[in-house]
C-alpha cells in the first residue's frame, strides 16, 4: 500500500496511473448499473453472508439509538455462528454491516461490497506486474485481470471468496516487496493481510502458502551467513505470527466448537465426508452431487414462463443426470477438475490457452526465468491447484478464484513478447477484444443464438453434466461458480422469490384476510427470510430499513410476510397450516406426481394455487416449477361505514378489522372511533398483570384446532416497542388424577408440561403502546390445565416475572 501511495504522488504520477484510474471508474460504472438492473434470486451461501450481514447490523446499529457503544459490541461479538455447515468467519459480514450504514440497507448495498473489494484488488495487481514489466505492458495486464470473466462476475455478488481473492492479492504483493520478508513493515502488513484473510475464509492461506514459505526460505538462504539479517528474517517471520493471532485467534478460539464438528466430526457431513481429504471417509464430494432430474411432464400449470437460454437448448446434454460416479479413494479430487472448472466457469478457453502460452513464455524467455515475481506466480497458480487438490474433498469454479488472478497475467505474457509492436498492438488489441466480447455477454445481454460456443471435447463427463457443460466453452452466457452461485450473467429482470412474493402481495390486496404477520410455510424449499424483509410495511414508529421503495400503491404490504416453517416432506409442515395464510413450494429433484399430491393435501386443507411458473436449469440447480397457494377464507371482514356500525361490533370483529386492509381506507373519525371501542373492550376484560416494563398479561382464550392441536389466544398489553422476538414458555400443570386417566401415568404425582413456543405475530411486530393478541400453539391431550407463562430467551433467560392464566380447559 505504501509503495501504491508513492506512485500516485504528484511527482510519480504518469499517463499509465491515470488510465488505471479510468480502468477502475469503467468497472465502477458498469457494476452500478448491473446491480441496478439486476434482480438475480439470492440463494444459498449468498443468502446466508446477507443475513449474517443483517444479524451484524442490527446488532451495531439497534433501532433503540439509546444502547451504549460497550452493548452493541458485546452483541456483535454474541451473533450466532450458524450451527449449520459450513462455519464461516465473520469478515465479509462485518464488512456487509458497515457498508449498510453508509449506503442503506439492501441487498445491492451488500452486493456493492465485492465492487468494492475488486477495485481494490486491481491497484494490487498492478503492483505485482510491475515487478517484471514496464509500466505500460503492467497496466495492459491489469485490464486482462479486470476482464477475466469469473472475476467480474463475481464482484457483483456478496461473497466471502471474492473478499479472500482480494487479499491474497494484496499477500502476495507484499510479499514480492518484502526483500524476502527482511522488511519489518512488510512483515507486519503480510500479518495483518494474513489474519483477515483467515476471518475471510479459513482456506485463504492455501492460495499463498507456497509462495510465502519460497520467501521465507529464500531469505533464510540469502542471510545464512549474515546474522543480523538472519535474526531480522526471524522476528519478522515471529511478527507475522504474532499479529495473524492476535487478529484471527480470538474469534477462532470462541468458536472453535462449530469449526471442529465441521472440518471433523459434523452430524451433517457424515453422509459426505470432511472437508478435508484425507479425514474424509467418502469419495469425491463434487462426484457426490446429485445431478438435476430430467425434464418430465408435469401438470397443468396456472402462469409459467419457459424461456431458456440458446445454449442450453443446444447443450448435448442439458436435461440428463449425470452417470453415476465412479469410485475413488477417500476423498480425492481429480487432478484434470480445477482445469476444467476454470476453463468452463472461470476464464474460458482463449484465456486458459493463453495463459499456458504465458507459462512456456516465462520458463523460455531468460528475463523472466529467474524473475521472483514471475517464480512467486508459477508457486501460487500451481501451488493452489495442488493444495486444492490434495487437501480439500471436494471442488468447485469459485474455489479456484483466488487464483486466477496469476492466471490472468501469465495470459497477457504472450501478448507483450513480440519484438514488433505494430504486430503486438493488435495482437493486445485483438486479445482485449475478445474479452470485451466476452464482457458484454456476461454483464450486458446475451447474444441470442451467438451467446455461447464450445470446442466438443469432455475431459470430465461426470463433473461437466453436473455444471451443464457439452464441452469446453470458448465463451457461454452464464458462469456457475457453485451451486450457490449459479447462473451469473447479465442483469435478471425478476427472481423467482420476488415473483412468489408478488403473487402474495397481489393476494394480500384481494382477500379479506387480517393480522399482523402474513405467514407462509415452504415445502421442499429453502431459504425466504432475507427477501420477506424488503416486502414488509413500514410499521408505526418503526421504518423499514428493507422494504423496497418501487412497489405500486396497488401492490403495497400492509401485513408482515413471515416464513412459518419448511420441510422437504409436506406432512411435517401439515401442522403448521392452521398459522399459515400462504404456503409456496418446489419441484427439484421432485417428480410430477409428487408435486401433484402436494397440491392435492393443499386443497383438502383449504388452499388454492394462485401462480405456478417454470424456472429453467442454472448448472448444479436443476430446472423446476415453483407454485404459490392462498387459503380460501369464506369470512368477510365487517363493514363500518358509520360510527353506528362500530358500537355493532364486537371485541374479535373490531381487532380483525383494525388489523386489516380494510382499516386503511376507514376515515379518519372512524378509525378513532373504532380504537376508541377496541381499547374499552380490552380495558373490559380486567386488570392488566405487568410482566416486565414493556408487556402486562390482559387474558386469554382457548380455540381447538384439530386432534391434540390448541390455540392460546393471549392478550397483551404494550407500553412501546420490543426490539426482539422473545419466546414463550407455557407451563401447564395437571393433578394426579388426570395424569392417571388421560395420560397413563402410574407414578401417584401431578405431572408439568411446558411448551416454548414463538408467538405468532412475534413480539417485535407488536404494536406500541396497544394491545396484541398472540397466537400460541399446545400440542397435548385434552384435560384442565393450571396454566402460567413467561417470557424468555435463550441467551438473555427469563424476561420479567410470570403471569398465571389459572385454570385453562383444553376440551374435546
Amino acid at each position: 500500500m505504501h509503495l501504491l501511495i508513492s506512485a500516485l504522488r504528484p511527482s510519480g504520477f504518469r499517463l499509465e496511473h491515470f488510465a488505471l484510474i479510468l480502468l477502475l471508474l469503467f468497472h465502477l460504472v458498469m457494476n452500478l448499473w448491473w446491480l441496478r438492473a439486476d434482480n438475480h434470486g439470492i440463494q444459498s451461501d449468498e443468502e446466508l453472508h446477507m443475513l449474517s450481514a443483517r444479524s451484524y447490523y442490527d446488532a451495531l446499529f439497534p433501532v433503540n439509538e439509546n444502547v451504549s457503544l460497550a452493548e452493541r459490541l458485546r452483541n456483535a461479538w454474541e451473533v450466532e455462528v450458524e450451527s449449520e455447515s459450513p462455519v464461516h468467519p465473520p469478515l465479509l459480514p462485518l464488512t456487509g454491516a458497515l457498508v449498510m450504514a453508509l449506503f442503506g440497507c439492501s441487498t445491492d448495498v451488500l452486493a456493492f461490497c465485492s465492487t468494492c473489494f475488486f477495485l481494490l484488488m486491481l491497484p494490487g495487481v498492478y503492483l505485482i506486474a510491475r515487478k517484471f514489466l514496464s509500466r505500460r505492458h503492467a497496466l495492459y495486464s491489469t485490464a486482462v485481470v479486470s476482464f477475466t470473466p469469473l472475476i467480474y462476475t463475481a464482484s457483483r455478488y456478496f461473497m466471502t471468496d471474492y473478499l479472500s481473492m482480494v487479499l491474497c492479492v494484496w499477500a502476495v504483493a507484499v510479499l514480492l516487496h518484502s526483500r524476502s520478508l527482511t522488511r519489518t513493515r512488510s512483515a507486519f502488513f503480510f500479518g495483518l493481510l494474513n489474519g483477515f484473510a483467515l476471518l475471510a475464509r479459513i482456506t485463504s492461506p492455501l492460495y499463498y502458502f507456497l509462495p510465502a514459505f519460497f520467501i521465507f526460505v529464500t531469505g533464510l538462504l540469502e542471510s545464512r551467513r549474515n546474522r543480523k539479517m538472519l535474526a531480522r528474517l526471524l522476528m519478522n517471520a515471529a511478527l507475522i505470527l504474532a499479529v495473524t493471532i492476535a487478529i484471527a485467534a480470538p474469534w477462532y478460539i470462541s468458536h472453535g466448537e462449530h469449526f471442529y464438528r465441521y472440518w471433523t466430526a459434523s452430524e451433517l457431513i457424515r453422509q459426505t465426508g470432511s472437508p478435508i481429504a484425507w479425514l474424509s471417509k467418502n469419495k469425491d464430494r463434487t462426484s457426490s452431487v446429485s445431478a438435476p432430474r430430467p425434464r418430465q411432464k408435469t401438470p397443468p400449470e396456472k402462469t409459467a414462463d419457459d424461456t431458456a437460454s440458446t445454449r442450453t437448448a443446444m447443450a448435448s446434454h442439458p436435461e440428463t443426470p449425470a452417470p453415476a460416479a465412479a469410485e475413488k479413494d477417500a476423498g480425492k479430487i481429480p487432478w484434470r477438475r480445477y482445469p476444467v472448472m476454470v476453463i468452463n466457469n472461470g476464464v474460458f478457453l482463449p484465456m486458459f490457452l493463453a495463459g499456458v502460452a504465458g507459462m512456456l513464455c516465462a520458463v523460455v524467455f531468460r528475463r523472466f526465468r529467474r524473475n521472483p515475481g514471475i517464480r512467486l506466480l508459477f508457486l501460487w497458480l500451481l501451488g493452489s491447484w495442488f493444495l486444492l487438490t490434495l487437501v480439500l474433498s471436494f471442488a468447485t469454479p469459485r474455489y479456484a478464484l483466488q487464483a486466477l488472478p496469476a492466471l490472468a497475467l501469465f495470459s497477457a505474457l504472450p501478448f507483450l513478447m513480440l519484438p514488433e509492436r505494430r504486430a503486438a498492438a493488435l495482437l493486445q488489441g485483438l486479445y482485449l477484444a475478445v474479452l470485451l466480447f466476452q464482457y458484454g455477454n456476461l454483464t450486458v445481454a446475451p447474444y441470442g443464438t451467438l451467446c455461447a460456443r464450445a470446442l466438443p471435447l469432455e475431459p470430465d463427463p461426470e463433473m461437466m453434466a453436473r455444471y451443464d457443460d457439452s464441452g469446453l466453452w470458448w465463451y457461454k452466457e452464464e458462469l456457475h461458480g457453485s451451486y450457490a452461485y449459479s447462473g451469473m450473467g447479465a442483469p435478471a429482470v425478476m427472481s423467482y422469490k420476488d415473483r412468489i412474493f408478488l403473487a402474495m402481495l397481489k393476494e394480500e390486496q384481494v382477500r379479506p384476510y387480517s393480522g399482523i404477520e402474513a405467514n407462509y410455510v415452504r415445502v421442499n424449499m429453502r431459504g425466504m427470510g432475507l427477501e420477506e424483509a424488503r416486502y414488509r410495511p413500514d410499521l408505526p414508529g418503526r421504518r423499514n430499513p428493507w422494504k423496497r421503495r418501487d412497489l405500486p400503491e396497488t401492490l403495497q404490504p400492509w401485513r408482515s410476510f413471515r416464513h412459518f416453517g419448511w420441510s422437504h416432506d409436506i406432512e411435517e409442515i401439515l401442522p403448521m397450516l392452521v398459522f399459515a395464510d400462504y404456503a409456496v413450494y418446489t419441484t427439484e429433484y421432485r417428480t410430477p406426481e409428487e408435486e401433484q399430491r402436494w397440491l392435492d393435501i393443499f386443497a383438502q386443507e383449504g388452499f388454492e394455487l394462485v401462480d405456478r411458473f417454470h424456472d429453467r436449469r442454472h448448472g448444479m440447480v436443476g430446472e423446476k416449477y415453483f407454485g404459490v397457494l392462498a387459503r380460501r377464507t369464506e369470512e368477510t371482514l365487517p363493514r363500518v361505514e358509520k360510527e353506528e356500525d362500530v358500537l355493532n361490533l364486537d371485541l374479535t370483529a373490531l381487532y380483525r378489522l383494525r388489523h386489516s386492509k380494510e382499516w386503511l381506507g376507514l376515515r379518519k373519525e372512524l378509525q378513532q372511533a373504532a380504537a376508541s371501542r377496541l381499547e374499552t373492550l380490552f380495558q373490559g376484560m380486567g386488570s392488566i398483570r405487568w410482566m416486565n416494563e414493556s408487556v402486562g398479561y390482559a387474558g386469554c382464550g382457548v380455540s381447538r384446532e384439530g386432534e391434540g392441536l390448541y390455540l392460546l389466544h393471549l392478550i397483551f398489553r404494550t407500553t412501546g416497542i420490543i426490539d426482539r422476538d422473545w419466546r414463550i414458555l407455557v407451563q401447564g400443570q395437571v393433578d394426579a388424577r388426570t395424569m392417571a386417566q388421560t395420560f397413563g401415568s402410574a407414578t401417584g404425582q401431578a405431572g408439568i408440561f411446558r411448551w416454548p413456543v414463538l408467538p405468532s405475530p412475534v413480539t417485535s411486530l407488536w404494536p406500541g403502546g396497544d394491545y396484541v393478541i398472540a397466537r400460541v400453539p399446545l400440542r397435548t391431550r385434552p384435560a384442565v390445565y393450571a396454566m402460567d407463562l413467561r417470557f424468555f430467551d435463550t441467551k438473555l433467560g427469563q424476561w420479567g416475572d410470570v403471569a398465571p392464566l389459572g385454570m385453562v380447559t383444553l376440551a374435546e
